[in-house]
């Protein structure tokens, strides 16, 4: 099976040829992306340009290559990559440029899920949170176990089955699947700051809790 070919961050910003493909196309898997984060007062023009030719330009034109072909087989599946930051920004990780071009990839996934369903073409997405790959050094990885409460950070393998798992699904469209070890789902501690529930003796008061807590032996710090 052929793909659409596209070229990122170029002069034709992300745009395939005018003939990418001949052929059918029962699947595309939207991955480019480039990950450069820091304050918004301290990003040039030339960077933001060069994230959103990656992370949208390519996305937006390789998904418009592949849907004609789609829709002539009579269906197909489009995967986007995102991460967890659209959802759950964290205080000290400044991504306002992860936010802004992964978080139009999401809200596409939503509305390309609709206007496509007709066609029978699936439009579904994996939030990825700290996943061992390249993009992270090794020795960071350690450090950055705590961003997800699940206390480890992701393999590719578990991103593999998330997409294996939405690629047999057809009735899943319009699916923002977290591969993010729970963070989405709620608060999590900043690394370093890991703290588990505390114990306490049977009887024994837990500094500021009701009687209810008390008994049960549990603090919620």
């Amino acid at each position: 099976m052929r793909r659409p070919h596209v070229r990122t961050g170029e002069t034709n910003q992300g745009k395939p040829p005018d003939h990418p493909t001949r052929s059918g196309c029962g699947r595309i898997e939207d991955n480019a992306g480039i990950w450069r984060p820091g304050p918004i007062a301290d990003i040039s023009e030339d960077l933001y340009r060069r994230v959103m030719a990656t992370n949208v330009d390519s996305v937006f034109f390789a998904t418009q290559a592949a849907v004609p072909a789609m829709q002539r087989q009579g269906g197909g599946h489009i995967i986007q990559v995102t991460t967890s930051l659209v959802e759950h920004a964290l205080q000290g990780v400044p991504a306002v440029l992860a936010s802004l071009s992964k978080g139009a990839c999401v809200a596409a996934t939503r509305g390309l899920a609709m206007e496509l369903a007709a066609d029978d073409i699936r439009v579904n997405a994996v939030s990825l949170g700290i996943i061992d790959t390249p993009l992270h050094e090794p020795e960071s990885l350690e450090g950055k176990k705590s961003f997800a409460p699940l206390n480890r950070v992701g393999k590719v393998e578990d991103v593999v089955r998330a997409v294996l798992y939405l690629e047999d699904s057809n009735m899943v469209t319009g699916e923002i699947s977290y591969i993010d070890g729970g963070r989405t789902a709620g608060h999590c501690p900043c690394p370093g700051d890991v703290r588990r529930p505390r114990r306490h003796p049977a009887g024994d008061r837990a500094p500021g809790a009701g009687s209810a807590t008390a008994s049960a032996g549990l603090t919620a710090g």
